[in-house]
C-alpha cells in the first residue's frame, strides 16, 4: 500500500502498485481450493495468517446470495480494519469461475479510484472460498449521525453530502455496464469522522436483485415504486439518494410509514428551504418519468442550491476548506487541552439551561386578561430600554478596547481587531482590512475580505473564527459566546503554539455548528480576547469581559471563558470574570493557588498533585536512589511543581542531590 495512515487508509493512493498488478495473475490460492472447511466465525485467520476475522457484516437485502462480509485485522498493515467479502464456493456448477472473480475486483478497483467509493486492497483464495478484500470505511453512517442528533441534520451538510452522492452515481453510471448499488440509505451512507466527506459501501459483487419474499409487494423503504416488479436500475439508487437526504433533513424514517408517502419536507422541518424541498419532491415522485433522470440533473440542482447559502465555513470542494494537519510545536497536547476545555465549558454552562432559555419562553395565554396584556406591555418598554442601555454601554466598551488596541494593549475580538499579523501570515492585509470594514459598520466588505482571508490563508484558525461569526451575525441566528484568551507573542516558539490554538478552537467552532451540537439551534461565536504576556494585561482583558457582561447586559451572550495559559496570568484573570458570574477554564495551567473559587474549572491537575505522582514513580517505580532536581528560578511553573516533587521524594525518604 502506499502511504498514508495504517488504520483507516486516509492519504493513500486509490489504486497502489500491488493492487495493480494482484488483477494481472492469478488468485493466491493460500489453501487447496477442493477442501471445504467450516463457514468463518470470530477469531479465524485467512490468507496464512494475515486477515483475522472480528465479526460478520450484514449485507443488504438485495444481495442475498453474494456470500457473506466480514470485518477483520490485517495484521500485516498495525491491525488496520478491513471489510472481507466472501464470494462463494470455489468449486461447484453454480460456483464463480477465478476470470469472473478477477473481473469483479477489476471493477472494484477501478470504482476505488474515485473519491466516496471504498478501494480494492486484496484478492485470494482460501478455505475453498474467494475473498476480495475491500477498504474498512471508518465514521457512522448518516443513519447514526440523525440518530445521534435525535433529529434532522444541518441542510447546508446534508445538501453537500447530497453533492458528492450525485457525483459518486455520475461514476458508477459511466461505467460498462452501467454499476447499480441498488441499496442505498442512511445505512450504506458513511461520514467520515471530520465530516466532510461521505462514502457508498456495501457495493454488490453480481447486478443486484429483489429478494425473492419482496417480489411483487410493496415495502416501505428507500426503493422506488417501480421496485416492486422486481426491477433494480440506475433510477433506484437516484431514487435511493434522494430518500436518504430526505430522512436526514427530516427525520422521518421511509420504513416506518406508508410506502412511498413523504410529506412537504418543510412541514416537518421548517428550517428546510424551498429550493431544497423543490430538489426533494421531484426526486420523489411517484413516477419514474417525473423524477430527475440522471444523477448529472440532480447534481445541478444541489450545486445552484449550495451556491445560495451565505458564505461562511465551506462546504463544497471548489471552496477552501479548514486544513486538518499535524502543527509543528513543542507542546501537542496543547490543541486537545483547548479542544477538551472548549467542550468542558459549553456543558458546564448549557447544564444551566433554564438560566439561557428563560427569557425567551413566554406565559401561554388562556383567554383576555386586559391587565396581563398591560403588564406584558410594560415589560415590553422595559425591555427595550435596557437594550437600549446595553447597547450604548457597550459601544462605550469597545471605545474603550479600540483605544487599548491602539496602545498595543489587550483588546476583545469578533474581527475588529487583528491579533495575529505577524511573519507567516499569507493573509493579514485582508483580515486588516476585513477588520477596518467592521469598525464603519460596512458587513459586505468584512465578509468579502474574510472569505478572502480564509481562501489565502487555509489554516489561519483567526481568519476562520472571525468569519464564522460574521456569517452567524448576517444570518440572524441565535448563539451563546466562549471568550478564548491568548497571548500573542513574536517569538517563533510562542506563536506557533497560540496558531495551533486558533486552529483547534477554529475546528471546534466549525463542528459544533455545523453539526448542530448545540441545543435549541444554538450556534457557537468566539471572542479572542488578545493580549501580551504580562499579567497585567490580562486583568486588563478579564476587566473588559467583566464589563461587557455586568454593564452590557452580557450584550453578547457570553456563557464562559477558556484562558489563559500561565497560572499567574489565570490567577489575575479568575477573580474578576467569577464576578460577573462567569465560568473560567484554563486548559494548562496547575498552579495550586487557582483552587477555591467555584466559577474556576481546571483541566490539567495541580503541581502539588502531579509532583505527588511523579515522585511516587521515581522512588517506587523506577528505584531512583538519588535524585538531583533542576528548576528554572524565574519560572513559577518550574517551581511549583520541583517543590512538590521534592517533597514527595523526602516523604518516601528518597534522595535529593544539592543543586550546585
Amino acid at each position: 500500500m502506499d502511504g498514508g495512515c495504517a488504520r483507516c487508509g486516509y492519504g493513500r493512493s486509490r489504486l497502489s502498485a500491488s493492487n495493480s498488478s494482484l488483477l494481472g495473475r492469478d488468485v493466491v490460492v493460500a489453501s487447496p481450493i477442493g477442501v471445504m472447511v467450516r463457514p468463518l466465525v470470530r477469531g479465524d485467520t485467512l490468507r496464512q495468517g494475515r486477515y483475522r476475522v472480528v465479526e460478520q457484516v450484514a449485507l443488504p437485502g438485495n444481495q442475498q446470495g453474494q456470500g457473506t462480509a466480514w470485518l477483520a485485522n490485517d495484521t500485516q498493515a498495525l491491525n488496520r480494519l478491513v471489510m472481507i467479502r466472501e464470494i462463494g464456493p470455489a468449486t461447484g456448477e453454480s460456483a464463480p469461475k477465478e476470470p469472473e472473480v478477477r473481473t469483479i475486483a477489476q471493477r472494484l478497483a477501478e470504482l476505488g479510484r474515485y473519491p466516496g467509493l471504498p478501494h480494492l486492497v486484496d484478492m485470494f483464495s482460501d478455505r475453498g472460498n474467494y475473498y476480495i478484500v475491500l477498504q474498512h470505511i471508518e465514521g457512522k453512517s448518516l443513519a447514526q449521525l440523525v440518530e445521534q442528533q435525535g433529529g434532522a441534520l444541518p441542510e447546508r451538510l446534508i445538501a453537500d453530502y447530497g453533492r458528492q452522492l450525485c457525483e459518486i452515481l455520475i461514476v458508477l453510471s459511466a461505467q460498462q455496464p452501467a454499476f447499480v448499488h441498488g441499496a442505498i440509505t442512511p445505512e450504506t451512507v458513511m461520514v467520515s469522522p471530520d465530516g466532510q466527506q461521505v462514502t457508498l459501501i456495501h457495493l454488490p459483487l453480481f447486478p443486484p436483485v429483489q429478494p425473492r419474499e419482496a417480489r411483487g409487494k410493496t415495502i416501505a423503504g428507500y426503493a422506488p415504486p417501480e421496485q416492486v416488479n422486481g426491477g433494480i436500475d440506475e433510477r433506484s439508487d437516484l431514487y435511493g439518494v434522494t430518500a436518504t437526504l430526505y430522512h436526514a433533513l427530516t427525520a422521518y424514517d421511509p420504513q416506518l410509514h406508508m410506502a412511498y408517502f413523504y410529506p412537504p419536507a418543510r412541514r416537518l422541518n421548517p428550517q428546510v428551504t424551498p429550493r431544497m424541498e423543490a430538489i426533494l419532491t421531484r426526486g420523489l415522485r411517484m413516477s419514474a418519468s417525473q423524477r430527475y433522470a440522471q444523477p448529472a440533473d440532480m447534481l445541478r440542482d444541489i450545486q445552484a442550491l449550495l451556491g445560495t447559502y451565505p458564505k461562511r465555513m465551506p462546504v463544497s470542494s471548489t471552496r477552501p476548506e479548514i486544513v486538518r494537519r499535524p502543527v509543528e510545536r513543542g507542546n501537542s497536547s496543547r490543541t486537545t487541552m483547548v479542544l477538551f476545555a472548549m467542550v468542558t465549558i459549553v456543558v458546564f454552562a448549557l447544564l444551566f439551561g433554564g438560566i439561557l432559555f428563560a427569557t425567551s419562553r413566554s406565559p401561554v395565554a388562556t383567554g383576555p386578561n386586559l391587565g396581563a396584556t398591560a403588564t406584558a406591555n410594560v415589560m415590553q418598554t422595559v425591555a427595550a430600554t435596557q437594550a437600549q442601555q446595553a447597547g450604548q454601554a457597550a459601544k462605550v466598551e469597545l471605545a474603550l478596547e479600540t483605544q487599548s488596541f491602539g496602545r498595543q494593549g489587550p483588546a476583545i475580538s469578533d474581527g475588529r481587531f487583528i491579533f495575529d499579523s505577524h511573519p507567516g501570515r499569507l493573509d493579514a492585509v485582508l483580515k486588516s482590512d476585513a477588520a477596518k470594514a467592521l469598525l464603519r459598520g460596512d458587513m459586505d466588505t468584512a465578509t468579502s475580505k474574510l472569505a478572502q482571508a480564509v481562501s489565502a490563508d487555509p489554516i489561519d484558525g483567526e481568519a476562520q473564527i472571525y468569519d464564522q461569526n460574521l456569517q452567524i451575525i448576517q444570518n440572524g441566528l441565535p448563539y451563546v459566546t466562549i471568550v478564548l484568551g491568548l497571548n500573542f507573542d513574536a517569538h517563533p516558539g510562542a506563536l506557533a503554539a497560540e496558531r495551533a490554538d486558533l486552529e483547534a478552537t477554529a475546528l471546534a467552532q466549525y463542528e459544533v455548528n455545523e453539526f448542530a451540537l448545540l441545543p435549541h439551534n444554538l450556534q457557537l461565536r468566539i471572542l479572542i480576547a488578545g493580549t501580551t504576556s504580562d499579567a497585567a494585561g490580562v486583568e486588563t482583558a478579564a476587566q473588559f469581559i467583566a464589563n461587557r457582561v455586568i454593564k452590557a447586559d452580557n450584550i453578547d451572550h457570553i456563557i464562559g471563558v477558556v484562558g489563559w495559559p500561565a497560572g499567574m496570568q489565570t490567577l489575575r484573570a479568575r477573580d474578576i470574570i467569577a464576578g460577573a458570574h462567569i465560568p473560567i477554564v484554563s486548559s494548562t495551567t496547575g498552579d495550586v493557588n487557582l483552587a477555591g473559587n467555584p466559577y474556576f474549572f481546571r483541566v490539567n491537575p495541580p503541581y502539588n498533585a502531579q509532583g505527588d505522582v511523579l515522585g511516587t514513580v521515581a522512588v517506587l517505580q523506577l528505584h531512583a536512589r538519588s535524585i538531583m532536581v533542576l528548576q528554572a528560578s524565574a519560572d513559577p511553573t518550574s517551581l511549583g511543581l520541583a517543590n512538590a516533587f521534592i517533597t514527595r521524594v523526602q516523604t518516601l525518604h528518597g534522595n535529593i542531590l544539592p543543586n550546585r
